[in-house]
């Protein structure tokens, strides 16, 4: 009997079975037997999935049919095609390190992004199809990146990171006191920002640091280029911070494109705002 409910109730769709189910119970408490009202508890819990499991599936066929990523990251919640990704996107709480499979399949719009790397091409901030600043010379390709912020105090964070890095050392080790810093500092007026040429210690490597102040001293963006004078490769990491969105946003790049560095970075949160379906306020 059990079975007969259960396989009559199974084969229909969700919202239809919720009805069927009801009016099984219905009847049975018309009818005032207990074995009736249990064939249907029964029925219910062994073919009805749990809304965790129906949320899943909807993902599943969402990503599938779509062929889009979607997720939260900050105050925002961005969707957009696969086809932009760099490397692909990180959620917040999977194991990518000892995880199997596909990890991020079961991830969609109400899932936290820890990191978002798009790969672009500029000007036009197309997919540059698997290409970036990394794997390429060609300075067109850039990969811009959102972060979630897990900061308490970002612009503490940023005055940090340009104490390091403005700091000696090929990999920065010493870092230099804020104090310092203002000291050695100068004002480049071709890119409107202050700059400082670190000691590497290494005459075939270079790191030049910029970045640009607020009224309140706070720093507004912060730009670390290194240069391999052998190579003569070169790549520029462009960091700011966004309150209203919270969010990080870096965009990697060849350091040709330093001059455009004001235009990098308002095209890059239009792409962000592109993709934005949602903001929190």
């Amino acid at each position: 009997m059990i079975s007969w409910v259960k396989i009559s109730i199974c084969s229909l769709d969700t919202e239809t079975k919720i009805g069927k189910i009801r009016n099984v119970i219905k009847l049975a408490l018309r009818g005032m037997s207990s074995c009736a009202c249990l064939l249907a508890v029964l029925a219910a819990a062994g073919c009805m999935k749990s809304p965790q499991n129906d949320r899943h599936d909807d993902r599943l066929r969402h990503a599938a049919e779509s062929g889009d990523i979607c997720g939260m990251v900050g105050n925002i919640t961005m969707r957009f095609p696969s086809r932009y990704t760099f490397l692909g996107v990180t959620y917040v709480g999977v194991d990518y390190w000892g995880g199997k499979g596909h990890l991020n399949d079961a991830k969609w719009c109400d899932d936290q992004f820890l990191n978002v790397p798009l790969s672009v091409t500029w000007p036009e901030m197309a997919p540059a199809g698997g290409d970036s600043w990394f794997t390429s010379d060609d300075p067109r390709f850039i990969v811009i990146s959102i972060e979630k912020n897990m900061a308490r105090d970002p612009h503490a964070v940023m005055a940090g990171y340009l104490e390091s890095q403005s700091g000696d050392g090929f990999i920065s080790t010493i870092p230099r006191g804020r104090e310092e810093v203002d000291a050695v500092k100068r004002w480049s007026d071709q890119l409107g920002l202050y700059m400082i040429d670190a000691n590497t210690f290494s005459p075939g490597n270079r790191r030049k640091v910029y970045w640009g102040q607020s009224e309140d001293g706070s720093l507004s963006v912060l730009i670390v280029c290194e240069v391999n004078i052998a190579t003569v490769r070169s790549h520029c990491s462009q960091t700011s911070f966004d309150r209203s969105r919270d969010v990080w946003l870096t965009i990697k790049h060849r350091a040709k494109l330093l001059p455009e560095w004001r235009d990098l970075n308002k095209s890059a949160f239009e792409l962000v705002d592109k993709f934005t379906i949602e903001k929190k306020e």
